[in-house]
């Protein structure tokens, strides 16, 4: 009999999230994939180029080519075709550095902002996310050391925004995820915001950012009855030369996993597993 009833299952969830490529992941429910459950990761990236084919009419190209730089400068997520979707990680899916490979420092206050909103008389308490943006990198690799990327070509679905500034700015991408209280009934949050940071003030303006990323995912939750336990929010930002062009860039790819990503072919494992560890059991397999 088939049972219909929704509970977050993390080992299930894995389970159902392989690549069928041993050394590559794919988009979910790309051909060969099941199409029941995925894998989430966090990027946060920010590409720049010369204004080398711009001109009067058109600065598609070279806006291209900073695209093209984001997606290489931080976790590898390069020679994809990227289709845009909401931002939403539900019962069926699994957050990578999170709920399996778990980063160390996890629970890492960030040093902008306060530790915590206060939320429906509770305390929601905001984290770094930096320890799951370093958990996609260890996953994906770089450009250089690519590790376990996405295969050549694969169409992968992805929360995510950019923007593209003609130089001189000060550009920025922020993001910020909100983790459910209950994950069998709600999904956790991507917030994505790309733009300017005001050059007189830059510290001031990225606290701003960071405060707007983290409350803004609450009144989500109070807009749809979805409790938070926790929330995890960063920034990247970067100058941007007056002959230069730049993009910000944030992305959470919805994907299945490498086969030999899963430590001694093993769920349970991963699940228990540090990100450290996994790293140390999986590096022999990396590209």
């Amino acid at each position: 009999m088939i049972n219909y009833t929704v509970k977050f299952s993390p080992e299930k969830n894995l389970k159902e999230a392989i690549s069928p490529y041993n050394q590559y992941c794919d988009g979910f429910k790309s051909p060969g994939g099941n199409g029941k459950s995925y894998i989430s990761s966090l990027i946060l990236s920010i590409g720049k180029t010369p204004k080398t084919f711009s001109h009067k009419g058109s600065i598609i190209l070279d806006s291209i080519l900073a695209y093209d730089n984001a997606e290489i400068s931080s976790a590898y997520i390069g020679q994809i075709n990227m289709t845009i979707v909401s931002s939403f990680s539900g019962p069926n899916g699994l957050i990578w550095g999170y709920d399996l490979a778990k980063t160390s420092n996890l629970k890492k206050k960030h040093h902008l902002i306060p530790s915590f909103l206060k939320h429906k008389g509770r305390k929601v308490y905001i984290y770094d996310v930096q320890p799951l943006l370093e958990a996609s990198l260890q996953l994906f690799g770089s450009n250089k050391k690519k590790h376990f990327p996405f295969l050549p070509g694969a169409h992968v679905p992805c929360a995510g925004r950019h923007l593209v500034i003609n130089g001189p700015a000060h550009i920025y991408s922020a993001i910020g995820i909100g983790i459910p209280k209950n994950r069998s009934k709600s999904a956790s949050l991507l917030m994505e915001d790309v733009g300017k940071l005001n050059t007189l003030g830059v510290e001031k303006s990225k606290k701003e950012i960071l405060k707007n990323i983290a409350e803004s995912i609450l009144i989500i939750g109070k807009n749809q009855e979805i409790v938070f336990k926790e929330l995890f929010v960063g920034l990247k930002n970067k100058k941007i030369g007056k002959n230069e062009i730049g993009c910000g860039l944030v992305v959470m790819p919805y994907f299945t996993l490498a086969r030999k990503a899963v430590v001694d072919n093993n769920p349970k494992k991963m699940m228990k597993i540090s990100l450290r560890q996994w790293k140390k059991l999986s590096k022999s397999f990396f590209i």
